[in-house]
């Protein structure tokens, strides 16, 4: 679809950008399926691409309307007040 190849393009950028992204996607991929096509049971081996995506999606969202997000109380997250 128009969105997934959107994401995609912005997860490529980010790798172009660092080159460290890339090498790990790579070293995933490799460390664990090698030259085997993908199944979707193999997801799970790989966190480093998942992580990418989310944050691709995160950074760049596809709906043109975001919603603000806010703590319901303060706090602190890794030692960093929120």
């Amino acid at each position: 679809t128009d969105t997934s190849a959107a994401e995609l393009r912005w997860l490529f950028l980010r790798m172009a950008k660092d080159p460290r992204i890339r090498e790990k996607i790579e070293k995933e991929i490799d460390d664990n399926i090698g030259s085997t096509p993908p199944t979707y049971k193999d997801r799970v081996k790989f966190p480093f691409i998942v992580a990418c995506v989310l944050e691709t999606l995160r950074c760049h969202p596809f709906l043109p309307l975001s919603f603000p997000h806010k703590t319901t109380k303060d706090t602190r997250v890794g030692g960093v007040f929120i």
